[in-house]
């Protein structure tokens, strides 16, 4: 059974801290302090378990992450594990790109966690439903169903397009190309529909299909877009990429062509990644709000784990415009 370190402090009378020190071996601890939190560990496995097989609750929570190679989703299960240890729950964690997901699964099913967040609907549709099915508390954080088979809480990727789109507008720009990661999924195909709602309803814009690039959410796709599809006689006034990740690439091949960004081509992301705030990239871009989408998310599958049989929620969480030097710094009108 998995150790919670706030109940072991509060049976040994110190901090939460102290009881991590003493865990990993540091040598800073006074030896009468050290000998009551292996106490307290000794008294605390029992008494988990008697609390465990009374209540029918493991305390723990299991936590299926997307592509953790990506930097947004470390930020994203930081802010999990943040809200999990202000509930004093313990947390799983599984890469669903990992040879290994078929037995998270299983342990999932087998009741060693209480329910699931999954960050990610992208490769286990067919397991979210058939864990919703089997009652198994489940709830999306950070990617959302079309059809939802349970609670979901993402961002409001409609707003992130428009938002996008207003701001070019206002700054009087009216042509402009997209990178996109896949349109299977559904924030992507949100924030494309957004974007070009938001246009295509000025009448006036120019959204060339060759200004057009779909691939992967990476660097090198970003990077691709810009030196493959762009680069042609006539360039976009100004970008926009479903992810920060590929706007780092598209400045990057930008510069790597001869041009400037913002001087000869604008360029705006989503995430709010700290990395967008960097000199190299200074990247505009639409923040999305992972700590809020965390805490929403925990407080959902909490309910549902306490058997909250309502109705499943789809809950979009409003975005802000962040400006930086990749557009001008021109003000949000």
């Amino acid at each position: 059974m998995a150790v919670n370190s706030h109940d072991v402090a509060r049976i040994a009378g110190v901090s939460q801290s102290t009881v991590s020190r003493v865990l990993n071996g540091a040598t800073n601890v006074r030896p009468e302090t050290r000998d009551r939190v292996l106490i307290a560990l000794e008294n605390y496995a029992p008494n988990a378990h008697a609390r465990a097989m009374r209540t029918n609750k493991t305390g723990t929570i299991g936590v299926v992450a997307s592509d953790i190679t990506n930097p947004y989703f470390p930020e994203l299960l930081e802010a999990i594990y943040v809200a999990a240890s202000a509930s004093t729950l313990n947390i799983v964690l599984w890469n669903e790109h990992d040879p290994t997901t078929p037995a998270a699964l299983a342990g999932i099913r087998s009741g060693m966690v209480d329910g699931v967040l999954f960050t990610s609907a992208t490769l286990e549709t067919t397991a979210i439903a058939q864990l919703a099915a089997q009652r198994v508390p489940t709830v999306l954080v950070n990617r959302g169903l079309v059809h939802p088979v349970c609670d979901q809480v993402t961002s409001n990727n409609l707003q992130i397009g428009r938002l996008a789109a207003r701001y070019l507008l206002a700054a009087g720009i009216t042509d402009i190309g997209m990178i996109l990661g896949p349109n299977h999924m559904r924030a992507v195909a949100e924030r494309e529909t957004g974007f070009l709602d938001e246009l295509w309803a000025t009448g006036r814009v120019e959204v060339g299909r060759k200004w057009i690039s779909r691939g992967q959410p990476t660097f090198e796709s970003g990077f691709k877009a810009v030196s493959d599809v762009f680069a042609g006689d006539q360039l976009p006034r100004a970008v926009f990429c479903s992810n920060d990740i590929l706007g780092y690439g598209a400045i990057s091949a930008i510069r790597t062509l001869g041009l400037r960004v913002p001087e000869d081509v604008w360029v705006i992301g989503v995430d709010g990644l700290p990395m967008s705030g960097w000199e190299v990239f200074d990247l505009t871009t639409i923040r999305q709000p992972v700590e809020e989408m965390a805490r929403v998310g925990l407080k959902l599958l909490q309910a549902r784990i306490n058997g909250d049989a309502s109705p499943f929620l789809d809950v979009q969480l409003d975005t802000d415009l962040v400006i930086r030097g990749s557009t001008a710094r021109v003000p949000s009108p």
